[in-house]
């Protein structure tokens, strides 16, 4: 029988045509640098078959993901995304509304434009796409770690790498939360830059690079991946490689231009800021954040969809365990890069993906969110895989690795479950966090669209006394009072809300509806008024200003705002009926601007 070659760490180099990896005596010549796409004599079953296996394998874990509702963030993403409706011209759809979580990334918002033209707001053509995209990214991992080992066991290692990683439960905030796709795209542009690379498809490195930068800032750690990796496995030295490929590097770092242009004006810049956290407390606290991370790697229970409520640290005694985790891995990792151990590569992997939501820079809306370990769980689980293979009957180490599968796989296919709707996501949540006042804020307003109002005014409530402060909460208690017709303790809450943040252009609308509904037609005006000026395009604001300026009696004043609504929104037939009603009330029904007004149908 042929002896089994020991599987091993390749450092091959297409730049130098060396390869530093031992020869094996039991074959003929050296070891098979990179340029083969196979480094074994046969080409085992298995290989064949990975493809379809891993396809089968994320189909089953995320069957049930097809049946899951928009929830949170899709909203503004999606259901409240006008741009996405625009069929043509494509680059009119890669503009996303300012603030939204698809703005500043035009790749993800076109491919929800995409989405929206075959299915509408249907979500199962946006799961569908999730679901192919996560698949593909299991395919290149594949790839590339079979390419980056030698030895028998390569193709073995790396379909245990790429399937335990496609069934892990911690990635299912990535692919059942639908535009949370801005991690898949990265992550798919990424691996299909290093793919090009390995491959010398150097010209689709850089389109890929620059596609991911349109997709999400985190791939900005992509010029650096490249490097590091040509200088572990393909090169000498750092001077070698940038000899031999110094333009590839060059023209990848100008793929950060697309990352500035795509950040140009502000476009989520209410999700970065300094203002209530400063760098350094932020580094202190993701120490434990990214302890956390790597628990969930190994022990993926509880998930948990957001933790508004994770403690900022004040010192590094809040975090000293965690910081030592954190600073000792950095060092082994630095050392393991300086000795020019291959496992370097991962811990480098890790570090420099977590980077940009994870060390210095404060994301203010998020210190935690399990979706940004999408790629750097590939780095943890290929560490794993390698340790499993140390085993030496193969039969058990097979076992190892199916059985770690399936059950991953049916934790993922409960985890599914949660994003159903939002009333189920933020109940498994509130339920793992009961001190999130966010949680309990989204909660309530679930309720309230399910008609449990008694129950979302305890949640809103909770949130209250949790986080006095905090606006969101106040807004909605009062938007639930006033369904219940608790007029007056509605006002007071949505006073309160507007204290705590006046620009709250919501607050400023429903007070000012309440506030006319008893009569306060001038105050009510005000608020109408301080709506428009944050929101000029906002027609229904506009006919609300209207409407209690003409029952104040000031028909005059009134008619530039009805005009102005129907200028907004030409297929309003209330705000045109509201104009042709105040103009025949002003006897000026010769009026030129009655040509315009599209009369209601009866």
């Amino acid at each position: 029988m042929r002896s089994r070659e020991p599987y091993a760490l390749k450092s091959c180099s297409r730049l130098t045509g060396r390869c530093d990896g031992p020869s094996d005596a039991g074959t003929s010549g050296a070891v098979e640098c990179a340029t083969s796409t196979s480094f074994v004599t046969q080409r085992p079953r298995l290989l064949r078959w990975t493809p379809f296996i891993l396809i089968a394998a994320g189909l089953l874990a995320y069957a049930n993901s097809f049946h899951g509702a928009f929830v949170y963030d899709d909203v503004n993403a999606i259901v409240d995304n006008p741009s996405i409706r625009i069929g043509w011209p494509p680059w009119e759809a890669m503009l996303a509304p300012l603030q939204s979580t698809v703005a500043g990334r035009p790749v993800v918002n076109l491919t929800l434009a995409l989405n929206y033209a075959v299915s509408g707001l249907n979500p199962w053509s946006y799961h569908a796409f999730n679901l192919a995209v996560h698949i593909a990214n299991a395919l290149l991992l594949f790839g590339l770690v079979r390419r980056t080992l030698k030895g028998d066991r390569a193709d073995e290692i790396a379909f245990a790498v790429a399937l335990l990683w496609l069934v892990h439960p911690l990635l299912t905030d990535c692919v059942a939360y639908t535009v949370q796709r801005t991690e898949l795209l990265m992550a798919f542009f990424l691996l299909l830059t290093l793919w090009c690379v390995l491959t010398d498809h150097l010209f689709g490195a850089v389109v890929a690079c620059a596609l991911g930068m349109g997709c999400k800032e985190v791939m900005a750690a992509t010029p650096i991946v490249v490097l590091l990796y040509d200088r572990m496995f393909r090169a000498r030295s750092f001077r070698e490689a940038f000899r031999q490929r110094g333009g590839l590097y060059a023209s990848l770092a100008a793929t950060w231009l697309v990352l500035l242009a795509s950040m140009a004006g502000n476009a989520r810049n209410s999700t970065v800021g300094t203002e209530d956290i400063t760098p350094w407390h932020y580094a202190l606290t993701q120490c434990g954040v990214i302890v956390r991370y790597l628990r969930l790697a190994v022990w993926p229970r509880p998930l948990v969809l957001d933790y508004d409520d994770w403690p900022v640290a004040a010192s590094v005694r809040d975090v000293w365990p965690s910081a030592v985790v954190v600073i000792a891995l950095l060092g082994v990792t630095a050392w393991a890069l300086f000795r020019r151990n291959a496992l370097g590569f991962l811990g480098a992997w890790f570090f420099l993906i977590l980077a940009p939501s994870s060390s210095f820079v404060p994301i203010v809306t998020e210190i935690a969110a399990e979706r940004r370990m999408y790629l750097p769980l590939a780095s943890v689980i290929t560490l794993a895989v390698l340790g499993v293979q140390s085993i030496r009957r193969g039969a058990f180490r097979r076992a190892v690795v199916v059985s770690l599968a399936i059950f991953w796989g049916v934790l993922t296919v409960q985890r599914n479950a949660d994003y159903t709707s939002d009333l189920t996501l933020w109940k498994d949540t509130v339920a793992k966090r009961p001190g999130n006042a966010r949680a309990q804020v989204n909660l309530g307003a679930a309720l309230v669209v399910h008609g449990a109002v008694d129950d979302a005014i305890g949640h809103f409530r909770k949130a209250i006394q949790i986080k006095p402060y905090y606006s969101d909460a106040h807004y909605n208690l009062g938007i639930a009072l006033a369904v219940q017709g608790q007029k007056a303790e509605a006002v007071e809450e949505l006073r309160r809300a507007i204290r705590l943040e006046p620009g709250f252009a919501k607050a400023h609308r429903n007070l000012g509806i309440l506030l006319a509904e008893q009569g306060q037609l001038a105050e009510a005006a005000e608020h109408f008024e301080r709506v428009v000026r944050l929101r000029p395009d906002d027609a229904s604001a506009q006919d609300e200003w209207g409407i209690t300026l003409a029952r104040q009696g000031r028909i005059s004043d009134a008619l530039p705002h009805f005009r102005e609504s129907l200028r907004l929104d030409s297929g309003d037939k209330s705000a045109a009926h509201h104009l042709a009603t105040a103009l025949i009330q002003l006897d000026r029904t010769n009026d030129p601007a009655r040509e315009t007004v599209r009369q209601p149908s009866p």
